[in-house]
């Protein structure tokens, strides 16, 4: 038996082997007598020894059974003061009509296949599980387990016993060598495991918590922590077909790429450029974070990631702010296009260009993270040159390059059109006023000095793509003896037919000029014989090609009757 570090004083113990309860304890009976001469009970114990009892009574028991207070009153206890603790019959139970359970956790008290009572198993001795002290006893008449080595499940103290099951039902030993190598770790402190916990306030009242932790350490370099995140669809289809874009920032220098997508499947192909791109500059990307959306979990993606050595992470279900830092870039981004569109003339359907400004706008300004340098001072170790800022959607004129060749002297050198962004510091994005088209341009005149009232460009697009129904009314003006113009759905109808009549001119005058030759064989162009045809199983008319001997060697000839036309088929050699 594993020696005690004090004594069993105030602990009840299930002993088998005693006929009848014992108590040493006098404060634990509600009835007590002492006995009378006549019943002096002499209690004799192993090797000789003799105990001498005093009196019985009845003992009331507050016991804890799952959590809940219980009372267990044990009828003809002898009042024994000389004994060393509490001994609790189990013989006289099971003439009560109580069933014992021995196991290795404990023994469980039965009466009518209800329990009513635990005692649990420490040191080869089953100890009762009572109200008042089962956090403080536990504690006081713990098992010195440096000595005794017993197992871990055995230990007394409620501290040590929940770390040993946190850190997966580690050793005592290692337990208290952890505790001085680590921070974090209280062995000392008893923790109130049976708490007070209301079910109807956490059904009703629980809500979220912050983000408790930064991915970013104090010793992480630029590139190695990458947060990523996809927002759309977009109501409007972008004029190159893009539904939705994907950013990636870096976690230390605060910077922003940002790509169009038509798919969110797009999304590795577009990392595997962003990385590229950060490989070439002398970066490491070591940890990619996002949302938990689809894109970044497919298999071949997740496969790609561990087998170049990128960590990847992603947050919980419907927890925006494990993944914040991308979500307010994606927030920042969007409202900052949209207030571009709504201050300019441009179509709906050019916000991508808008998107991409605006993310080549918020890596010249300041954040949050840094109160001397931005994003781009921080990436190319340079100030950022404001002066050939423009703004976004302004009035343009451009010209074509030096080459340009004007046919004549009236040819217009410059064109109109809006500013959509910038690809250096010489060379402007415009779209062309007149065409619709995104051009590259370098001489360019801006005016910025026409200023529109906020919102009226927006209704003025809103305007120009609303769609008339044949019923709307058209109001016609004419001059007296003309006959009245045609309705909008005539109009329609032979704009319609005049666009098929110049389709059907353009087709018959491309046929009437194709005059394409056919390929020959290099071999039966040196004979003169006839053209090859393009595919062998093709036939041909030899009558029109007399020379039959010149490409007999490579014809094979099948008799055919007088009023059919002869045939060959062309056999390869």
């Amino acid at each position: 038996m594993a020696k005690l570090s004090i004594e069993l004083s105030s602990a009840i113990i299930i002993d088998t082997g005693c006929t009848q309860h014992m108590f040493r304890s006098r404060e634990l009976f509600i009835t007590y007598r002492d006995l009378r001469a006549d019943e002096n009970i002499i209690i004799s114990g192993i090797g000789g020894t003799c105990l001498q009892s005093i009196g019985k009574g009845d003992v009331c028991l507050r016991l804890t059974v799952l959590g809940i207070e219980r009372e267990l009153i044990l009828t003809n206890v002898l009042y024994v003061p000389e004994l060393q603790a509490n001994l609790l019959s189990g013989s006289q139970l099971i003439d009560n009509r109580v069933h014992l359970h021995l196991s290795d956790l404990g023994c469980d008290f039965l009466y009518n296949s209800e329990l009513i009572a635990h005692a649990f198993r420490k040191s080869g001795l089953f100890f009762l599980h009572t109200w008042t002290d089962h956090q403080e006893g536990l504690t006081a008449f713990a098992v010195d387990y440096q000595t005794s080595n017993i197992s871990y499940g055995s230990s007394q103290n409620p501290a040590e016993r929940l770390w040993h099951e946190r850190l997966g039902h580690i050793s005592p030993q290692n337990l208290r060598k952890l505790q001085r190598m680590s921070k974090g770790i209280d062995l000392t402190h008893s923790p109130n495991l049976h708490d007070c916990t209301c079910e109807a306030c956490l059904r009703g009242r629980m809500h979220d918590v912050t983000h408790r932790d930064s991915l970013v350490k104090h010793n992480t370099k630029p590139h190695e922590v990458i947060f990523s995140d996809v927002k759309g669809p977009m109501k409007v289809t972008g004029h190159d077909g893009s539904k939705y874009f994907v950013t990636f920032q870096d976690a230390v220098n605060k910077t922003s790429e940002v790509y169009l997508m038509k798919y969110k499947a797009e999304v590795p192909f577009y990392f595997r450029q962003y990385r590229a791109k950060v490989e070439r500059q002398g970066g490491l990307i070591l940890r990619l974070h996002s949302d938990g959306g689809g894109e970044y979990l497919g298999h071949h993606f997740q496969l790609e990631l561990a087998n170049e050595g990128i960590q990847f992470s992603y947050s919980t279900p419907e927890s925006q702010q494990q993944n914040g830092a991308s979500e307010r870039l994606n927030r920042t981004i969007h409202d900052r296009a949209f207030t571009f569109m709504n201050n300019c003339s441009l179509p709906e359907n050019f916000w991508p260009e808008a998107v991409k400004h605006a993310n080549f706008i918020r890596n010249i300004l300041p954040v949050e993270s840094s109160e001397t340098q931005t994003p781009y001072e921080m990436e190319h170790k340079e100030v950022f040159d404001y002066s050939w800022i423009r703004t976004f959607g302004c009035d343009v004129w451009y010209r074509a390059g030096s080459q340009k060749k004007f046919t004549s002297y009236v040819d217009e050198k410059a064109r109109p059109g809006n500013l959509v962004g910038f690809e250096g510091k010489h060379v402007i994005r415009i779209r062309d006023k007149e065409t619709g088209r995104l051009v590259r341009a370098s001489a360019v005149h801006f005016q910025e000095t026409v200023s529109t009232v906020p919102g009226s460009n927006k209704r003025r697009i809103q305007e120009q793509h609303v769609e008339y129904d044949s019923d709307t009314p058209d109001i016609d003006a004419w001059f007296e003896g003309e006959e009245a113009p045609p309705d909008r759905a005539t109009r329609r109808k032979q704009h319609r037919e005049e666009k098929q009549l110049l389709k059907k001119a353009r087709n018959a005058k491309r046929l009437a000029t194709d005059k394409t030759p056919l390929r020959k064989s290099k071999r039966l162009a040196a004979t003169n014989g006839p053209q090859l045809p393009l595919k062998y199983h093709d036939s041909i008319d030899i009558r029109e090609n007399p020379p039959v001997a010149a490409f007999s060697a490579l014809a094979h000839f099948s008799p055919l009757p007088s009023n059919t036309s002869m045939r060959c088929s062309v056999i390869p050699l």
